[in-house]
This record gives structure tokens, C-alpha cells and sequence, in this order.
């Protein structure tokens, strides 16, 4: 990975696991906290302009209140482009992270989303696809398996291959 002084870094984006994935969450955050400060861009939500504020700016009048709701809109139009930068850069990890995993269905999740969704939002899908399941679907397996009955002629084997 080429960082800004163009030296290359010895550390590798942490592989996506499934199987482990609050602890995987917990890696790709803080290898990316190394990379101005791209783990904000999960923490925080994109700067927006609060109106109240600006109109308490604008209704007071006067020049120098004009100049201070201009240098609001500036600095919060600064914030969005580095909160973009950081949130692009994330995404990038992302997808190396994904990459080569073996599971296509997260990398195709992540190509697919990452044009259109924050990281933090990539994350969350990545976690609701993969990590967690509906405590519904789970009672309703157990209760299909607890009815289940092997049939009189039925081996123990075709049982179960039965079950799913």
C-alpha cells in the first residue's frame, strides 16, 4: 500500500472473515486509523450545514456577520471534502480487504454499494449479510427440527441428510 511519502507500508489490509467478523470490524478499523484519520469517516456522518445556525448568522445582519455565515459555509464545505476523502479512502481498504478472501458475494457487496453508500454504511450491510441473523429464522430451524421424525423404513443416514 503506497501511503503519502511514497514509501510502502509493511502492514496488509485485514482479510474479511466471516466467521469472526466483530473482531475482523474491530482490525479494519484500526489499521485504518493510520491513514489520516480514515476511521472518522465511520465514527462521524458527513458535515452538513445546520440552518439555525446560519440564519442566526443572516437575520442579525451587518457585514461581519455576513462574513462569519460565509466562513460557516466554507469551513463545513471543507469538512464534507476531507470527510469524502477519508470516507474514499475507506471504502478503497475496503474492497482490498474483500479482495481475495474467497468470498465473492462480500467483494461483488462492496463493488456494487461503493458509489453509492458510505463505508460505514458498506460495513453494516456487510454485517447484517454475514453476521447476523434474525432470531426468528433461527427459532423457526429449531422448531422445523424438533417435528422432524424418521420415517418407519427410513436410515439413519437419508435422516440426516435431511436436515438442513
Amino acid at each position: 500500500m503506497e501511503v503519502e511519502s511514497g514509501k510502502k507500508s509493511s502492514r496488509e489490509t485485514p482479510k474479511f472473515k466471516t466467521d469472526h467478523f466483530p473482531s475482523w470490524r474491530k482490525q479494519f478499523q484500526a489499521y485504518i486509523r493510520g491513514f489520516k484519520q480514515c476511521h472518522r469517516a465511520l465514527e462521524q456522518d458527513i458535515p452538513t450545514i445546520n440552518h439555525k445556525v446560519l440564519n442566526r448568522f443572516v437575520e442579525r445582519g451587518g457585514k461581519k456577520r455576513l462574513k462569519l455565515a460565509n466562513e460557516y459555509k466554507k469551513s463545513v464545505k471543507e469538512g464534507r471534502t476531507l470527510w469524502t476523502e477519508r470516507n474514499d479512502i475507506c471504502i478503497s481498504f475496503l474492497m482490498q480487504a474483500v479482495s481475495g478472501c474467497g468470498n465473492q458475494a462480500a467483494e461483488n457487496l462492496v463493488a456494487d454499494n461503493a458509489a453509492n453508500m458510505t463505508c460505514k454504511e458498506i460495513l453494516d450491510l456487510l454485517e447484517e449479510r454475514f453476521f447476523r441473523v434474525d432470531r426468528r429464522i433461527i427459532d423457526q430451524h429449531e422448531a422445523n427440527f424438533k417435528k422432524m421424525k424418521i420415517a418407519p423404513e427410513e436410515r439413519g443416514s437419508a435422516f440426516l441428510n435431511r436436515i438442513e
